[in-house]
């Protein structure tokens, strides 16, 4: 089964990694982990 991890973000990079190393070591190997962010550039 796939699974998707969507992490929306906006300015907090210390965080961001925090939260992507969590979604990765609980998503499955055939998962994806999505991150969006609000930044304006």
């Amino acid at each position: 089964m796939m699974v998707s991890i969507i992490i929306p973000t906006y300015n907090r990079p210390t965080l961001l990694q925090r939260a992507v190393r969590s979604a990765l070591a609980a998503c499955p190997p055939d998962g994806e982990v999505i991150v969006v962010s609000s930044d304006v550039l």
